[in-house]
């Protein structure tokens, strides 16, 4: 009998389909079933077959779920260490990507600000084509006028220097000049009135004749003129 086979997985096998059919008179179409034996899932196609001599049998294939899942199994083992080399490839590219980048940008800021500190002399030196080479470019041709523009503005302030330096120095002999003239002035206007004043004093006196009077007239007139 089946049901008592020394074999355990034919055993299992004929239990099973016992057990859903009630007997085996009860199976008289194709089925794929499947049940666990010691938990491993086994897979279960049962086919009546009958001929013209009165053979009446059941044909049954059961195939254990790892005979064609180990292969499935392996695979998706290769393919979850594909996938977990390609995220640690895409990584390592990410990085090297995003230092490709951010070093010319990095430069770029150490640049700027070089030249907020009045450092003229910056260059950023990037044989590359894309965008971030652009704006190296332009950083390039930024600083090489604003270093022009700082020559230019320097030589301009030296020479509004020197003007400045001159026309105090003008301004310096101009009032020496005033000085000496005020100076000279001061003793041209003060001596005619001493004399005049001296003169003015001895037309007061009662001694003086005609003649000294009008001595001392002319001498008052010439001193004033």
């Amino acid at each position: 009998n089946i049901l008592n086979s020394s074999n355990r997985l034919i055993q299992s096998t004929a239990i099973f389909l016992k057990k859903k059919h009630g007997n085996f008179n009860a199976i008289n179409h194709s089925q794929q079933l499947k049940f666990n034996l010691d938990v491993a899932q086994q897979f279960l196609e049962v086919t009546p077959w009958k001929d013209d001599f009165g053979l009446d049998w059941l044909v049954i294939v059961v195939v254990p779920e790892s005979d064609f899942m180990a292969q499935i199994d392996a695979n998706n083992q290769t393919t979850l260490l594909l996938c977990l080399a390609a995220l640690v490839i895409a990584i390592l590219i990410g990085l090297l990507t995003a230092r490709w980048i951010a070093q010319p940008i990095l430069r770029l800021n150490v640049a700027a600000k070089g030249l907020a500190r009045g450092e003229w002399n910056q260059a950023l030196a990037l044989n590359r084509t894309d965008e971030v080479g652009e704006l190296a470019t332009s950083f390039n041709q930024m600083a090489q006028q604003l270093s022009e523009s700082f020559e230019t503005l320097e030589q301009r302030v030296a020479e509004r220097t020197t003007e400045l330096a001159q026309a105090k120095d003008a301004a310096e002999v101009a009032n020496q000049a005033k000085s000496t003239f005020l100076a000279n002035m001061s003793h041209e206007i003060r001596t005619p009135i001493a004399a005049m004043l001296g003169f003015a004093g001895l037309l007061a006196s009662p001694d003086l004749t005609n003649d000294d009077r009008a001595d001392l007239a002319r001498r008052v007139q010439t001193n004033g003129e």
